[in-house]
């Protein structure tokens, strides 16, 4: 139902886990993936909330950076458990942003 319908979050208590809403969460609910594929309709949901920039992104105003975040978001949504990965050709300045995030 709508009301108990997962939020994504964070436990530091218990790990990786959705906090519910409504009645769940009051309880203090969390809800975790029991099988791979409960993951594609979550993934969904989360990307559905990432697809849209923020007037205050850096990248608001930028056409190419939109198209290609689509690009990549589109590919993302249409993954399922057992699919083989999708190929995303990254850029050498993209490569070099996730070399410095992940020193």
């Amino acid at each position: 139902s709508p009301s108990s319908a997962p939020l994504g979050a964070w436990s530091a208590a218990s790990g990786w886990g959705v906090q519910m809403r409504g009645a769940a969460a009051k309880a203090g609910r969390w809800w975790y993936p029991r099988r791979l594929t409960d993951l594609d309709s979550f993934a969904e949901r989360v990307l559905a909330c990432g697809e849209e920039l923020q007037a205050d992104h850096p990248g608001f105003r930028d056409a190419d950076y939109r198209a290609r975040r689509r690009n990549i978001t589109a590919k993302a949504k249409l993954f399922r458990t057992g699919d083989v990965l999708p190929s995303v050709d990254y850029t050498d300045q993209e490569t070099a942003t996730w070399a410095t995030v992940y020193r």
